[in-house]
């Protein structure tokens, strides 16, 4: 039998200084995800005068707050002098706004919920009276189509505004409990943002890592996307690969050959029947050509990845009637020496990006 002896007068440690740990940070790298999120259950609070709403179930720190798909809006509202309040209004609201020039503005109502808060007893309100709200996971527009609940969204160009917006309200009625009679109302809004993909990141693309990949292709221009049904994780770099098919003779004539591969947003407007839309890059990558021979023709290929700043990319495609938005990896190859003539070829392949965390 072998026998086993620790040194009790000096512990093994992991925190030994010849271990050499990396230094840790809070914030992530990029390439690097989150895998657990025990999100800290902090409160948001604001007051206006005697009365203060308190949302539960925020994460510390936050400078809104924040509900995902069919999420529940829990929380309080304290007041001061219980006794000289009359009722106690909640409201929740959203609107889509859109601003194109040339042609006007529109509003979308998306979301309207009043609720009295009763005081239970009938006569006095407690200091603290709870609430708690599901938010619906759709809306019908006013030609009564019905959409999935728009995320909250803002693009500002110069001749092109899209917002979408929501806001919780509390009105807090008091009397004059001598004169019995109205003596003021108070009204405490706090905007939130509404994020539907919150928690529910898209497929994972790891560098280094072989995918099954998926063709698509646009007059011999062919994208090589990995198979993930078209769904990307933003917090992840996205692989891809180009092939252009061309005969050894349009090779050979083929000059000033450039290659860009971009993700690009597009969002469209429907103002009072007049659609119109923009177009913004969110990324693109360079890359380097490499030429393979075979078989009596010659493709040239190209291969790279995307990175999307996970951050500021929370919001997804989405199709709220008023506005609709779609990303695409659009794939663009310009090359001349054809007679004098360039060459221009596109392919688009549409895309769903989701945020990571949420």
């Amino acid at each position: 039998m072998s026998t086993l002896t620790l040194n009790a007068s000096r512990p093994p440690s992991i925190f030994d200084s010849r271990h050499n740990l990396p230094p840790y940070s809070n914030t992530l790298r990029f390439g690097e995800r989150l895998l657990a999120h025990n999100r800290s259950s902090g409160d948001y609070t604001r007051q206006v005068g005697r009365s203060t709403l308190i949302l539960y179930g925020q994460d510390y720190g936050a400078e809104m707050p924040c509900y995902g798909r069919g999420a529940r809006i829990t929380g309080a509202i304290t007041i001061a002098e219980p006794e000289t309040v009359s009722s106690i209004v909640l409201q929740i609201r959203g609107k889509m706004h859109a601003t194109v020039s040339n042609l006007g503005c529109a509003n979308t109502k998306t979301l309207l919920k009043t609720r009295t808060l009763d005081s239970h007893d009938g006569a006095v309100y407690p200091p603290t009276v709870l609430f708690s709200v599901e938010l619906p996971s759709r809306f019908r527009n006013d030609d009564f189509v019905w959409h999935d609940l728009p995320p909250s969204y803002e693009v500002a160009l110069p001749d092109f505004v899209i917002k979408s917006t929501y806001t919780i309200s509390i009105q807090v009625t008091r009397h004059d409990p001598e004169f019995q009679r109205l003596a003021n109302e108070q009204m405490i809004t706090l905007p939130f943002n509404y994020i539907p993909a919150r928690g529910t990141p898209g497929h994972r693309t790891l560098a280094g890592t072989a995918h099954p990949w998926r063709e698509s292709c646009t007059s011999g221009l062919s994208l090589f996307l990995p198979d993930t049904h078209s769904s990307f994780d933003t917090s992840q770099p996205i692989p891809f690969r180009i092939q252009l098919a061309m005969t050894d003779e349009s090779l050979a004539c083929a000059s000033d050959l450039a290659v860009r591969c971009s993700i690009q947003r597009t969002v469209f407007v429907n103002l009072h029947g007049r659609p119109t839309s923009r177009i913004v890059t969110i990324t693109d990558s360079d890359s380097v050509p490499r030429l393979l021979d075979g078989g009596g023709c010659s493709a040239l290929k190209w291969e790279g990845e995307l990175c999307c700043d996970d951050q500021d990319l929370v919001v997804g495609a989405f199709d709220a009637g008023l506005v609709k938005i779609e990303d695409c990896v659009v794939v663009e190859v310009l090359t001349g020496g054809f007679g004098g003539e360039t060459l221009y070829l596109r392919h688009v392949e549409q895309v769903t990006l989701a945020h990571s965390t949420g």
